[in-house]
């Protein structure tokens, strides 16, 4: 269910976005940077959740009774978010974004 609701909301998003980079250039190239800049800041807060997350658990593990360290290691793992979503969910982001940013360019040679 919570899955079918975010696929919609990021086709939405998608879609919305383009649409507002092809029929009006003007105002997407005033907000391009704004929008990249808080996209990057998303990013470097997602980074940081992450290792702290690491950070934390390799200072804790000591205190942790061997026993137990396997669940907390899982439930580390149940709470970080994966890198591959962090970093490709950036990279896709920040190119998608940019390549909007040429559309203006596009549309003015055809």
């Amino acid at each position: 269910m919570i899955e079918a609701l975010v696929s919609g909301l990021i086709l939405m998003i998608v879609s919305g976005v383009a649409f507002i980079a092809y029929n009006h250039p003007d105002f997407y190239e005033r907000k391009i940077n704004a929008v990249l800049f808080f996209v990057f800041s998303v990013f470097i807060c997602l980074v940081i959740y992450n290792s702290t997350l690491e950070k934390s658990f390799s200072l804790i593990e000591k205190y942790i009774p061997k026993e137990k360290r396997s669940i907390a290691y899982n439930l580390l793992l149940e709470s970080k978010i994966s890198d591959k979503y962090v970093y490709g969910g950036y990279l896709v982001i920040t190119l998608y974004l940019c390549f909007l940013g040429l559309l203006k360019i596009i549309r003015n040679k055809t």
